[in-house]
């Protein structure tokens, strides 16, 4: 988990929710468009550990499901990262990303039509 969020360009939100937000974005390096979620890791009354054990759990089955050969059906992750933002003395973990195929649709919108 090397990638740094300096090589991406935010070109808008395209969803949020109660734990970050999701936007197109552009890598850089690659001139790629991805899908960039952007999860907030705040340790308020405990949930630090709890969004780290749900987002173990996302990531190993996305990861997973990412290598299979003809797998249309999910969204392939292609890269996953961490931010620390330096704090006195030390570094602060506080969002985590990942960076997954970008799909010009929503799905929400496609199933309910």
């Amino acid at each position: 988990m090397s990638t740094q969020i300096g090589q991406y360009k935010i070109l808008k939100v395209i969803g949020s929710g109660a734990y970050g937000k999701v936007y197109k974005a552009l890598h850089i390096p690659t001139e790629t468009i991805v899908a960039l979620k952007s999860i907030k890791l705040q340790d308020e009354e405990g949930m630090l550990q709890l969004q780290l054990v749900m987002l173990a759990r996302e990531l190993q089955i996305l990861f997973k499901l990412s290598r299979q050969d003809n797998n249309q059906f999910t969204v392939s992750l292609l890269d996953a990262f961490t931010n620390q933002e330096a704090e006195e003395d030390s570094t602060k973990l506080t969002k985590m990303y990942l960076v997954m195929e970008f799909f010009d649709f929503d799905l929400q919108k496609l199933l309910g039509n």
